[in-house]
This record gives structure tokens, C-alpha cells and sequence, in this order.
């Protein structure tokens, strides 16, 4: 019942409107109708449709902009969550040893003193940077490793 409340909010606005158009032209109608010599309703005929369609379709404006705000929340809802699982994937990636290794005492490796702060793409970006592009040699086991891995494919101690 309230799944895409943004999209039924829209559709109601255009649907009042429609209905707000259509009652001020039967409205009018019946003016006209109903105009004599000692009752002229001609021009009330007139005002009704120009003024009773107007304000219909100005006053369905407020419910269309809150369905549109409704379904743009949901739609940034959806991307903020999406961003968040690349974030904590990338932080996974960069702060994790696989499964069964071990670090080594150090922990991770030196930063960069360019760098300054403790930002994990920085990292990302320093780690990546350092090394040639043929792959590097593991300090403790002398391991020839590629360049993707973080982590020696022998001893399991990182980058």
C-alpha cells in the first residue's frame, strides 16, 4: 500500500486536477444553463472555468513536488547505500589479511610521509603506487608477487 508512495502522490495530483478541470467546466455549464433575462450567469459561467481551472491545476502543483521530493529521496536513499557497501568493500580490501594469514608485526605498510593523514584511499593510492610495474618481491620470503595483491601468495605477511 505504501511502496512508491512518490509515484501515487503524483498520480493523485494530476488525478484532482483532472477532476477540478473537469468540475469547473460542468460548473460552468450549468451557468450558462441556467442564464435569463433577469439572471444573467453568463459572465459567472466565464469566471468559474477560466478561475476554478486555473487554481485546479496551480493547487495540484504542492502534491506533484511532494511525490517528486518522496521519489527523489528514495532514488538518493538507494545510491547512499550503494556508495556505503563500495566504501566498506574498499576498506575490506585495504584493512583485511586473507583468510588463515597473519600480518606481519608491522601491521600495514609505511605511509608515505607526502601523504600526512590516515585516509584509506590515500593509502590505497600509496600502496599501489609503490612497487614496479613487473610486480614486487616479498621482504621476508623473497616472493615474486603482482602488483594487484596486497598480500604474499607464499608467507601470507603484507605488501
Amino acid at each position: 500500500m505504501f511502496d512508491n508512495i512518490g509515484g501515487k502522490l503524483k498520480a493523485l495530483s494530476k488525478f484532482v486536477c483532472y477532476v477540478g478541470i473537469i468540475c469547473s467546466i460542468i460548473g460552468a455549464i450549468a451557468l450558462w444553463m441556467s442564464n435569463s433575462r433577469y439572471n444573467p450567469t453568463i459572465l459567472a459561467g466565464f469566471i468559474l472555468l477560466i478561475f476554478g481551472s486555473l487554481s485546479s491545476w496551480i493547487g495540484s502543483w504542492v502534491t506533484y513536488a511532494i511525490g517528486e521530493a518522496a521519489e527523489n529521496s528514495a532514488a538518493l536513499r538507494t545510491e547512499v547505500y550503494e556508495l556505503r557497501q563500495q566504501v566498506t568493500a574498499l576498506n575490506n580490501t585495504l584493512y583485511s589479511a586473507p583468510a588463515g594469514k597473519h600480518q606481519s608485526s608491522a601491521g600495514k605498510t609505511a605511509v608515505p610521509s607526502s601523504i600526512g593523514s590516515n585516509s584509506k584511499l590515500d593509502l590505497l593510492s600509496a600502496t599501489r603506487s609503490s612497487g614496479s610495474s613487473n610486480g614486487w618481491t616479498c621482504p621476508h620470503c623473497s616472493a615474486h608477487n603482482s602488483n594487484q595483491s596486497q598480500y604474499c601468495k607464499d608467507c601470507g605477511k603484507y605488501r
